[in-house]
């Protein structure tokens, strides 16, 4: 059988999996990928969008490929795009479409009244889509598999969920050629889990949420033999047609076990040896976890601070931790040698203007090597959600669009959508100097705090000098690759969605895959 993977913006490890365990089924899949150009939570230009849109030509290569079942894996983010393709490809071709991935996970009985949506998947996917094209191979689909929802006869049919993977070692290497011939602007760098779940729950995040809804009674945190991670870079060094680079760990809390760094950690310099860089939780981070993960080759850790009121952290996000465990965490890369950034999230319920003020003065006292700035973003389910309606922020109707997908989600005030939320706390002069502070010696940031330099309401900072300001604090730190890559990127994709519309780069391809499979 045919499957045709259709995919926008992001890497999807979980259908690199999918793709590997069906090819190693007998069965030929194929990705249909959206850069979304001008349409993604980064940078968003209707115009643009318009000008450089693709979906035409996406659906005229699935028509090519004449799929037996088209699969989207969706996070919230794409939903609405996912159900707008899904919408163009029924119009077209009458394939089974079937929906997975986290906002399933979360909604599913919102997804599934879509008209252009099948099946569903809620939870983990793996063994639910081989049983599911292994019953359609038999032309008798098996209404019965567990973690699937089917439409039969007007009926919606809803399937228990089975348990999650126990193994992770189990499962194959993610097939990422699959992702990485759509979008070769981006080869080099490679992204990978050690795991799964988060061992925290915090009220703003998918995760617990996911938790709660697929785990039933299960762990939902699991975590791959250092080994098995090895073996993936090993195989994915010899086998992919670039040189890597580097390594993303794209991990929630990549430090939470001390034993398996040590043990990944030798492994790593021995038969790697490559930079990475990493997340943890502040309550992870110790001097002793720093020094193992500096001497394997990391060169860059990052910090959910999200807040740094310890009211707001414990009574609203549900984020157990005192500010001096951050400071210590701080300190312990300091030690190191390794870069460290700071996650810090504006417009939380509750959380006045004179706490955004200390949380300037924290920061500046411990002096993090990048800060980022992130608007909250609703996602269903979260319990944040309920917080935010008793604080009379959200009401019926715009959990109902959260749900649906349909409020703006962007994270940077001047670069992305119209932010839905709270719109009289949206602190951009806060943003700016959160985004200011690594560059600036401490005495001048102290001297701009104390005066309230910037903190005035009227203060809106152009896009162009948030943007600069950014570059800049990774030139300081000698790494402007990181932002240059992103401007790279978005050239390399107007030239590429120019191939793709003009001369139908794509069907070239697929014309010489297909020739010679």
């Amino acid at each position: 059988m045919r499957i045709v993977f259709v995919q926008s913006e992001f890497e999807s490890l979980a259908i690199g999996i999918m793709s590997s365990l069906l090819k190693g089924q007998g069965h030929e899949t194929f990705m249909i990928y959206d850069t979304r150009l001008f349409d993604c939570m980064e940078i968003q230009s209707k115009t643009l969008a318009r000008l450089f849109d693709v979906k035409d030509k996406l659906i005229e290569e699935i028509e090519y490929i004449r799929p037996d079942l088209i699969a989207f894996s969706v996070l919230t983010d794409q939903y609405r795009w996912a159900v707008d393709m899904a919408g163009r490809i029924k119009k077209k071709i009458g394939v089974p479409v079937i929906f997975g991935g986290p906002h399933v996970t979360m909604v599913p009985d919102e997804v599934i009244k879509n008209d252009c949506v099948d099946m569903i998947c809620v939870g983990e996917g793996e063994g639910a889509i081989i049983e599911l094209v292994e019953s359609m191979e038999k032309s008798q689909v098996n209404h019965g598999i567990r973690n699937l929802w089917f439409k039969d006869k007007g009926e919606v049919i809803k399937n228990d969920v089975r348990p999650l993977v126990s193994d992770l070692d189990s499962l194959p290497f993610p097939d990422k050629l699959i992702f990485y011939e759509k979008q070769p602007s981006i080869t080099g760098h490679y992204g990978i889990l050690s795991g799964r779940g988060c061992p925290f729950k915090c009220t703003y995040c998918a995760s617990d949420a996911i938790n709660r809804m697929s785990a039933k009674g299960q762990s939902y945190v699991r975590r791959r033999s250092p080994q098995n991670v090895i073996d993936e870079l090993e195989y994915a060094r010899k086998t992919l047609p670039f040189k890597l680079k580097t390594i993303s760990f794209f991990d929630d809390t990549f430090t939470y076990n001390t034993e398996w760094l040590r043990e990944f950690s030798s492994l790593y310099k021995d038969k790697i040896g490559l930079p990475f860089h990493c997340t943890g939780y502040p309550s992870t981070i110790d001097s002793e976890k720093t020094r193992i993960l500096k001497e394997a080759g990391c060169y860059r850790i990052g910090i959910g601070v999200q807040s740094a009121s310890e009211r707001i952290r414990k009574e609203v996000l549900d984020r157990p931790g005192s500010n001096e465990q951050i400071r210590r965490a701080a300190n312990a890369c300091k030690e190191a040698g390794l870069t460290f950034w700071f996650d810090h999230i504006l417009n939380i319920p509750h959380e006045t203007e004179d706490e955004e003020i200390e949380a300037l003065k924290f920061y500046n006292e411990i002096r993090p090597s990048i800060i980022n700035v992130f608007w909250l973003i609703y996602y269903p389910r979260t319990k944040i959600i309920d917080i935010a309606r008793d604080a009379g922020i959200l009401d019926k109707e715009m959990v109902d669009k959260i749900n649906k997908g349909e409020t703006s989600t962007a994270m940077v005030v001047g670069v992305g959508g119209e932010y839905s939320f709270a719109k009289e706390r949206v602190f951009a002069n806060i943003a700016f100097l959160l985004h200011l502070l690594p560059l600036l010696p401490q005495s001048w940031m102290d001297k701009i705090i104390r005066k309230k330099i910037f903190l005035g309401p009227r203060f809106h900072p152009p896009l162009l000098l948030s943007i600069m300001i950014k570059i800049l604090v990774r030139i300081k730190l000698g790494q402007a690759e990181d932002s240059l890559w992103f401007i790279r990127i978005i050239f390399k994709r107007v030239f590429e969605n120019i191939d793709i519309k003009l001369f139908n780069r794509n069907i070239r391809l697929l014309k010489r895959k297909l020739r010679y499979a």
